[in-house]
């Protein structure tokens, strides 16, 4: 019996050790199986923090770039469209007209600048009483584009003691966009 007993008492203790082993091998599938998913759902994690940040950032620059567009088009207005360059002659030529004052475009010269901007230099001559040439100069000087009157020159025309015309020759720089 004692010999019975002993190879019983191995028998369980060989199965309690396989149990054992079997149970431990479980334990560390298990283990192994729940860090490659914590790892998994970390990198999902990571992915999606990663694409919400892209997605922030691209609704950033499209509002940014919204607000460049409106920017760009407001400062568009300060400078003349090439196209537009004979009706803003036309509009210079058009402001003694109120007050009686003869105006004309006496020479144009265009420096070249960056590639989109550049500059006309205007000679602009104004013929008709002092308060008709002065009338003009001050709407030189207020255009609503980005110029200046960078001389500017009244003279009376004939006797300095007659009532007759006087003339003026302004000189303005307008900043003009090159069409692309």
């Amino acid at each position: 019996m004692s010999n019975m007993f002993v190879t019983k008492t191995k028998i369980y203790m060989v199965s309690a050790a396989l149990v054992c082993v079997v149970c431990v091998a479980a334990y560390g599938l298990a283990v192994y199986a729940l860090n490659r998913l914590s790892d998994s759902l970390t990198d999902e994690q990571k992915h999606v923090a990663t694409m919400q940040a892209q997605i922030q950032s691209k609704s950033t620059l499209i509002k940014n770039s919204e607000g460049v567009e409106i920017d760009r088009q407001e400062l568009q207005k300060y400078f003349i469209a090439e196209e537009e360059v004979f009706n803003f002659l036309e509009l210079i030529e058009a402001l003694g007209q109120a007050r009686g004052a003869l105006v004309s475009t006496a020479s144009i010269d265009v420096e070249e600048g960056d590639g989109y901007i550049e500059s006309l230099h205007l000679t602009i001559k104004a013929s008709g009483s002092f308060g008709a040439v002065q009338h003009v100069l001050t709407m030189l000087e207020t255009l609503p584009y980005k110029s200046h009157v960078s001389s500017s020159v009244i003279e009376k025309k004939g006797a300095v003691e007659s009532d007759g015309e006087w003339e003026g020759t302004f000189k303005v720089v307008v900043m003009k966009r090159v069409a692309i």
